[in-house]
C-alpha cells in the first residue's frame, strides 16, 4: 500500500533520537536530505519539505518532536492513505459484486434447465406409459411446472396450493376414466376432490405419493429460491455499501482541504 509505506518511510527515519527535546532552544542542525529524496521520488513537491528538522508540536500524525514532516506533507499523506483505502475497498467490493452476480446467473441457468429437464423427462415417461390418455391431459402437468416456475421466479408463495390443486385436478379427470360405467356430476367430483385434499387423509386415492412428492418438491424449491435470493441480496447489499463509501469519500474530500489541494494532492 503506497500511502502507508510512504507514511512509514516518513515517520520511522525522522523520529528523533537522543537530542533536543520539546521546548528546547538548542539549535537543530540535522538534515532532511534523505526524507526529501524519498518523498521527492514519489512525487511530493520539495518546496513542502523542510531542509532541516522542525518542531512538530502542531502535527497530528507525524512525530510531535523534531521532524522533517510539515503540515502540508501530513495533509497529503492523509489524502493518499484515504485514497488508497478507498481504492482497495472499491476493488474488493467490485470483485465481490461481479462474483455474486456471476454465481446468481449461473445457478439460475442451471436450475431452470433442471426444471425443463424434469418436465421433459416426465412427459416422455408418461407418454410411453399412457400414450393418448396422457396426451389428452398434458396441460395438467405443464400447468404444475408453470406454477413451480412462478414460485421460483416471482411470488415465492402458493407452492403447497399448486401441489394440492395438481392432485385434485388429476383425481377429477382420472376418476371418471377409471369408472366409465358411471356418470358423475360436477358437484360429486368437486366433493370428491375436496375430501381427497382434506388434512385428515380420510381418502387417499393416490396412496402416499402426494405426501412424498410434496416433501421432495418443497425441499428443492425452497432451497433453490432461498439460495438465489441470498445471492441477489448479497450483490445488492455490497453495491449499496460501495455507493455509501463513494458518497462518504466525496463529502470527506471536500471537508478538510481547499479545492486546489483536492485537485492536486501531491502539490
Amino acid at each position: 500500500m503506497f500511502a502507508l509505506r510512504t507514511l512509514l518511510l516518513l515517520l520511522l527515519p525522522l523520529c528523533p533520537g537522543p537530542g533536543p527535546g520539546r521546548g528546547s532552544e538548542a539549535k537543530v542542525t540535522r538534515s532532511c536530505t534523505e526524507t526529501r529524496q524519498i518523498l521527492g521520488a514519489r512525487g511530493y513537491s520539495l518546496s513542502l519539505l523542510p531542509p532541516a528538522l522542525i518542531s512538530g508540536e502542531h502535527l497530528r500524525i507525524c512525530p510531535q518532536e523534531y521532524t522533517c514532516c510539515s503540515s502540508e506533507i501530513e495533509e497529503r499523506l492523509t489524502w493518499d492513505t484515504e485514497a488508497t483505502f478507498r481504492g482497495l475497498v472499491e476493488e474488493s467490493g467490485s470483485f465481490l459484486v461481479h462474483m455474486l452476480a456471476a454465481r446468481h446467473r449461473k445457478f439460475d441457468e442451471v436450475f431452470r434447465e433442471m426444471l425443463s429437464s424434469a418436465e421433459h423427462s416426465l412427459a416422455l415417461l408418461f407418454h410411453r406409459s399412457y400414450g393418448r390418455l396422457y396426451s389428452q391431459h398434458t396441460p395438467l402437468f405443464s400447468g404444475l411446472f408453470s406454477r413451480l416456475r412462478d414460485y421460483y421466479e416471482k411470488s415465492g408463495e402458493g407452492l403447497d396450493d399448486a401441489l394440492v390443486d395438481f392432485w385434485a385436478q388429476l383425481l377429477e379427470r382420472m376418476f371418471p376414466l377409471l369408472h366409465p360405467q358411471y356418470i358423475f356430476s360436477p358437484d360429486y367430483l368437486f366433493c370428491l376432490t375436496r375430501l381427497a385434499s382434506s388434512a385428515d387423509d380420510s381418502l387417499k386415492p393416490f396412496g402416499d405419493s402426494p405426501r412424498r412428492l410434496r416433501l421432495q418438491v418443497t425441499r428443492a424449491m425452497v432451497a433453490a429460491r432461498a439460495f438465489i435470493q441470498g445471492l441477489e441480496t448479497g450483490r445488492d447489499v455490497v453495491s449499496e455499501a460501495l455507493k455509501m463509501v463513494s458518497f462518504f469519500w466525496l463529502r470527506r474530500s471536500r471537508a478538510p482541504f481547499p479545492l486546489s489541494r483536492q485537485l492536486s494532492p501531491l502539490g
